[in-house]
């Protein structure tokens, strides 16, 4: 998803991923996923589990990355652990003690 594509939105579907792979690809994997735009690599280990975020614009997207996410030589399994629909032209709020009162942080 580009910049310009962003801009022009009206939903944004933000997701996140566990993918379990062999160790061995791990290497691989993250130098496939680091050139897929609005994928972001969250962290990963040595026992070959990686958590990814998504940022796209239809659920179509997130399936299709899911799915290409699991043809990968050596990707085991790719699972969905979060999804939310976000209005992209919303104007998103920082949480502050002066607009959610002291006593909710």
């Amino acid at each position: 998803m580009t910049a310009e594509q962003l801009e022009n939105a009206d939903v944004v579907h933000i997701s996140s991923l566990v993918v379990h792979m062999r160790p061995d690809v791990m290497a691989d994997v993250t130098d496939y996923l680091d050139q897929k735009p609005g994928l972001e690599i969250q962290g990963g280990n040595e026992q070959g589990k990686m958590v990814v975020t998504l940022e796209t614009l239809t659920e179509h997207a997130v399936l299709d990355a899911i799915s290409e996410i699991n043809y990968l030589p050596g990707v085991l399994s790719t699972s969905l652990v979060f999804h939310q629909i976000d209005d992209a032209r919303e104007e998103q709020t920082a949480l502050t003690p002066a607009n959610v009162g002291v006593e909710a942080l």
